[in-house]
């Protein structure tokens, strides 16, 4: 038998074995290899296709395929034929730049260069930091070298990997299953996965600078540095470090988070100031170079901005670690260096600022490093309209227990309190937009076959959200659980940060957690709370499902990288010493978000918090007008998942029913009837794959599944799209952020619309009266619409179900296009 080298010469098996080598070839050939393949349907991660401990590193030593390329023929098994390395890597830049270094961002060519006959299991790995252990270690990405067309035929693949800044170089390994590399002499039956080749360590410049800013809001108990004020013409002044020991309740919960690779001793920092210009942000000079000239005079052209103050706050700064994480892939062959996140307020100063206000800021540190960098436009966004915190949870110790981290009643708090500016009765809200969607991940716009599940849905939803964001046409947004789908894979979570930075950068952000962020086994939070008590730090909070979805994560990355309302304490792991729910006014929206992983049921510690923060006490009608509860899993849901049975995690005894109508009845029985007592205006969900708005739903006496699927829950079915006063909350399904489709609708009664594209859900607050929502696919085009107009708070609620009417006919279902889940229960469990 013979195969073809890429200059058309015969590369022949040595000597007399060929005939034994073809025949364990094709025995290989229907091996499940370690290689990865494209069809990963079921799979929200691919990286969970390699199996690194399977893997075998040929280049780590010297092997008999050291040395040049070349092509000779012979049946001698000591020929050069045996020495050739059979692969060749190198990198280049896609668009090299005029200093000849790349940057964060930058999109390398990746060329490979067969020796051996082309193979659709031949494939390329980017490592970072470089020289991995290919063995013990995941790599960032990888990709099919058949995603170039022409390599089958030439031998010669060219793909495009761009490089995210995450603290360190990058290199790139090819591989190829095992068979390849065997040498004539060795015969070996182990169909692993084997590393042939590996590139020049690539480096990226600033690498482990500040990156990734995003805008969020924090409780009053995170950790606030002090404040320093500069002024345009001054050095700036080098102020204490020490966090804020009191007072923190009259900062605004506006805050920066981002990344970087250095420490608290660098002295992270942000910078801000009010832009009083009516140009562009991109025309003003940068403070870096108008505070370090000499003469004032020089810099006139830019006084309106650099002569007024610039304010500095110092940032806390967090790290996790592996063995912070529960299990794996997490702590093991998914984990690396997370680098330094560093969350900085705005301060007090804040509070003076007009709302509508252009704010500009920068991020850094003692090294002088500065994002953006000098050259490049300044961060800026407009001060909210009525940024506020509800009633916090009191501060745990550990004396505390858990269950009874509730709502501070002390503070009393509705809507005003708080506040991020100083307001008036002529302060108007309207309109004011908010962005809602969940279940977003990591899209692709390279070569690699990691995100090609996907597609570019995650990044094509981020650049929409962009869009919007320019146009002035979303004043907040609210990503509701399974955020980047990393699941124990920490360089997603980089990735993931540098996709939003377009637009998270720029409106206040909050997240909450999905099963992919926080769901572990009873195995694996056995051990997290065995640690807990060990390391002495806060209790974390164990999800009721015990699954095992977020890989080993249970919930420490994502509370650490996006700090919001419901995280208490800086030194928190996990959701920050609390629960993971938390209330917060955005202009005239009171929003309320559930942690639906976590016990909801009558009389445990997240009821009663919904139960005292939707109470009259908490809510001001006049104030926030429209009440809205967000959640991970859907309280209503036409889903085949759950439909017949429930789904249990066998062997744990703790474990509750994780369908998606398991939980969506479990919601109903707890939660829901408070929902309708207190005049909850809609409810936002996720975790299930799809658009789906409902009707406005009342509920039942006693949820079951014998009447699920039963239309007489209903309270109200709009009207040409109108809900003219509900009795109850207009339930709608919003998992489009661009996590593949999981299509597990039936068709239930209570649906009024279902779509299978992505986008997000903007609901717009028009009035006092009136809210309306629009579904927005990535092309900007709304692909839903409807009005909820309430004019009678007073409209008695109570539980008549006579008022529900037939739903509207014709088309119940439409959308298309993207990547389809899975088709069964199985599938849906993983949303």
């Amino acid at each position: 038998p013979q195969t073809r080298s890429p200059g058309g010469d015969d590369m022949r098996v040595p000597g007399p074995r060929r005939v034994t080598a073809a025949l364990f070839a094709a025995c290989l050939a229907a091996l499940v290899s370690a290689a990865p393949h494209d069809a990963y349907e079921d799979r929200h991660q691919p990286l969970t296709a390699l199996d690194p401990s399977t893997f075998v590193d040929g280049t780590s030593r010297a092997t008999r395929f050291s040395g040049d390329l070349i092509s000779t023929e012979g049946d001698d098994a000591s020929s050069a034929d045996d020495r050739a390395a059979p692969f060749a890597v190198s990198v280049r830049a896609s668009r090299p730049r005029a200093s000849g270094e790349l940057e964060c961002e930058d999109t390398v060519v990746v060329t490979v260069t067969a020796r051996v006959a082309p193979s659709d299991k031949h494939w390329v790995a980017s490592y970072s930091p470089p020289n991995a252990n290919v063995t013990a270690t995941a790599p960032t990405k990888y990709a099919l070298l058949t995603r170039d067309p022409a390599y089958l035929e030439t031998g010669v693949a060219n793909l495009s990997f761009k490089l995210t800044c995450a603290r360190h170089a990058y290199d790139f390994v090819v591989f190829t299953d095992d068979w390849v590399v065997r040498q004539g002499w060795r015969q070996d039956l182990v169909p692993s996965a084997v590393a042939v080749a590996r590139s020049d360590v690539v480096t990226l410049k600033d690498a482990d600078g500040p990156r990734a800013p995003r805008l969020v809001a924090l409780a009053s108990t995170f950790d606030a540095p002090t404040e320093s004020t500069e002024r345009g013409e001054e050095k700036e002044k080098k102020s204490s470090r020490a966090a804020a020991s009191n007072g923190n309740a009259s900062l605004s919960p506006l805050a920066v988070a981002w990344s970087s690779g250095r420490g608290a001793e660098k002295g992270a920092r942000l910078r801000w100031w009010v832009e009083e210009k009516k140009h562009e942000v991109d025309e003003v000079v940068s403070f870096e170079t108008s505070v370090e000239t000499e003469d004032v005079e020089d810099v006139k052209d830019v006084t309106d901005v650099t002569n007024k103050n610039v304010y500095v706050s110092y940032a806390t700064t967090r790290t996790y670690s592996c063995s912070d994480l529960c299990g794996a892939p997490a702590n093991g062959t998914g984990f690396r260096d997370p680098g330094y996140v560093h969350v900085a307020r705005f301060g007090a100063a804040f509070s003076d600022v007009k709302p509508g206000t252009r704010v500009v800021y920068e991020l850094t540190d003692d090294t002088g490093a500065t994002y953006p960098s000098v050259d490049a436009p300044r961060l800026a966004f407009r001060a909210p309209t009525r940024l506020s915190l509800g009633g916090e949870a009191k501060t745990q110790t550990r004396e505390d227990s858990f269950e009874e981290a509730l709502v501070d009643d002390s503070s009393n708090d509705i809507a005003a309190k708080n506040t991020n500016q100083n307001e008036n009765a002529s302060t108007t809200v309207y309109p004011f937009a908010l962005a809602l969607f969940g279940d977003m991940g990591r899209g692709t716009e390279d070569d690699a076959t990691t995100w090609q599940e996907y597609g570019s849905a995650a990044i094509d939803v981020s650049n929409a959200l962009t869009k919007f964001v320019d146009s002035e046409s979303i004043d907040a947004a609210f990503l509701f659980g399974d955020l980047s789908y990393a699941v124990g894979y920490g360089s997603v979570w980089d990735e993931f940060c540098e996709q939003i930075t377009p637009w998270a950068s720029r409106v206040p952000l909050l997240t909450s957690a999905g099963n992919h962020e926080l769901d572990g086994t009873a195995a694996q939070w056995q051990w997290a709370l065995s640690q807990e008590k060990e390391k002495q730090t806060q209790k974390r909070t164990r999800d009721v499902y015990g699954g095992g979805d977020s890989g080993g994560e249970c919930g420490v990355p994502s509370s650490v990288r996006f700090p919001n309302p419901g995280s208490l304490k800086s030194t928190g792991l996990g959701m920050g010493g609390a629960g993971g729910w938390f209330v917060v006014t955005l202009g005239p929206f009171r929003v309320v978000s559930m942690n639906t992983e976590a016990d909801f049921s009558f009389g445990s510690a997240q009821f009663r918090f919904l139960e005292a923060e939707l109470s009259p006490k908490r809510v001001d009608r006049d104030l926030t007008p429209f009440v809205v509860v967000v959640a991970h899993r859907p309280a209503l849901v036409d889903s085949s998942f759950g439909r017949d049975k429930p789904s249990i995690i066998h062997g744990d005894g703790d474990a509750n029913d994780g369908s998606d109508v398991g939980v969506a009845l479990a919601l109903q029985e707890h939660v829901w009837p408070l929902f309708v007592e207190s005049g909850v205006d809609a409810f936002v969900a996720g975790h299930n794959h799809a658009y789906q708005r409902h009707c406005a739903f009342l509920g039942f006496q006693t949820p079951n599944r014998s009447t699920y699927f039963d239309k007489s829950g209903c309270a109200l079915f709009s009207t040409q799209n109108v809900y003219e006063n509900p009795r109850a909350p207009v339930s709608l399904v919003v998992g489009t952020g661009g996590a593949g489709f999981t299509r597990h609708d039936l068709g239930a009664p209570f649906v009024e619309t279902t779509l299978y594209n992505f986008g997000f859900l903007s609901l717009v607050a028009e009035s006092s009266t009136t809210m309306r929502g629009r579904f927005f696919g990535v092309a900007g085009e709304a692909l839903d619409e409807f009005v909820i107009v309430v004019d009678d708070r007073d409209r008695d609620r109570d539980r008549d179900l006579s008022s529900a009417v037939t739903p509207p006919r014709g088309p119940r279902r439409a959308g298309g296009g993207g990547a389809g889940g899975g088709g069964g229960g199985a599938g849906a469990a993983a949303a």
